[in-house]
This record gives C-alpha cells, sequence and structure tokens, in this order.
C-alpha cells in the first residue's frame, strides 16, 4: 500500500491496481493489471489477444460512460470535450495491414486544455470488462476555469 497526500494506493492479489483519492472518497486510477493494454507490449503478449471484439465502439463508449457514473463522476457537470473512442491494432513486422484487438480507448478531452485526457477508461471488448481508468482531476467539482 502506497500513501500520497491524499492519496492511498492499493494492490489486490497482484492484479488490481487502486488509486484512492480520500480526501473527496473518489477512485482516480484503476487498472488490471493482468488484461490492461498498459501491461501488453511484447509481440508475444500480444499475439493471443487477436481477436473480434463481441462490442462495438458504440457500446464501449456506453460502458464507459456506466463506468464513470458509478464511480461518481458526472460527465455533464465537468469541463469536458465530447468523448474519442479508439479502437486498438496491432501490427507485426512485415503485415501487410494493421490487425484489430478487441480494446478500446475512450478519453475525455480536458475543455482547458484539449490535449490533455481529464479521463482515459479502456474496455476489453472481448470480456466486456473495464481493464484501466484514470483522471486528471478526481473530484467531484471542476477545477476553476480562468
Amino acid at each position: 500500500m502506497g500513501y500520497g497526500r491524499e492519496n492511498v494506493s492499493v494492490l489486490i492479489e497482484k492484479r488490481f491496481f487502486f488509486v484512492f483519492d480520500v480526501e473527496n472518497l473518489l477512485v482516480c486510477d484503476f487498472t488490471d493489471n493482468q488484461y490492461s493494454m498498459t501491461y501488453h507490449r511484447r509481440a508475444e503478449d500480444i499475439k493471443p489477444l487477436v481477436r473480434p471484439s463481441k462490442i462495438t465502439k458504440e457500446q464501449a463508449l456506453e460502458m464507459a460512460r456506466k463506468c464513470l457514473a458509478r464511480l461518481g463522476y458526472s460527465e455533464k457537470d465537468l469541463p469536458l470535450l465530447p468523448p474519442r473512442v479508439n479502437q486498438w491494432t496491432w501490427e507485426p513486422p512485415g503485415a501487410p495491414k494493421p490487425e484489430m484487438l478487441p480494446f478500446f480507448t475512450i478519453e475525455w478531452p480536458w475543455s482547458r486544455y484539449p490535449d490533455w485526457e481529464y479521463f482515459t477508461i479502456e474496455i476489453d471488448g472481448y470480456r466486456e470488462k473495464v481493464t484501466h481508468f484514470s483522471t486528471i482531476h478526481p473530484r467531484q467539482d471542476p477545477p476553476a476555469t480562468e
């Protein structure tokens, strides 16, 4: 378990990593270390993941929105731009074209700094589960705008 000024981090069974904002009682980071693409970087890790997704980009976005709500965040009350949904691809050396992976990253840019992701959620479209969540500002009240 790690401690920060306002955060506590917990690793459960060497798989689930959480960071909690204890002052505001919110989750500010979550990673499923077994399935998140954050940890799949080598070809031998990625090749077995090449399979069709069971969900569409639209369904991944809906899952991500439900995740935000379950974590206590209100999409409409925060300074967010419309979300971007990207599906992961893998292009092994010498392949004629990239192969689709069943993973989606949904990013909500911050309206103040559009190149910063206020929220990022990764969805495993094969298992239909959230595998990663992070935010740059884990608070109910959005940061003040100038």
